[in-house]
């Protein structure tokens, strides 16, 4: 990420991104695993769209699930985007464009 010129931050736990996000922490994209440890990424989703109910964050889900119909779910679980692992330099560019709607 650090090659697109964005900082970047990476939490072990949901509750380190929330906690971060509760102590005034602003970010622009959020990659989430929907699987994470203590809380799963949805729910994580959820919480954060409480917390900041007018937040500009892309919420990109990673997932290791390419089972059909799985994009669509995450999608509907407020997620903006999904990378499926392993991915790629291409399949990222692509999804980040779409995000913001630039050249990367």
């Amino acid at each position: 990420i650090s090659k697109y010129n964005n900082e970047c931050t990476i939490f072990n736990t949901s509750y380190g991104l929330i906690n971060s996000i509760k102590s005034g922490n602003n970010y622009d994209i959020l990659f989430i695993n929907p699987v994470m440890n203590v809380l799963m990424g949805d729910y994580v989703v959820y919480v954060i769209n409480k917390l900041l109910p007018n937040n500009n964050i892309k919420f990109v889900a990673i997932s290791s699930n390419s089972l059909k119909g799985m994009k669509e779910y995450y999608i509907s679980k407020g997620f903006h985007n999904v990378l499926i692992k392993p991915f790629n330099k291409v399949e990222l560019d692509f999804v980040l464009k779409n995000l913001y709607n630039k050249k990367i």
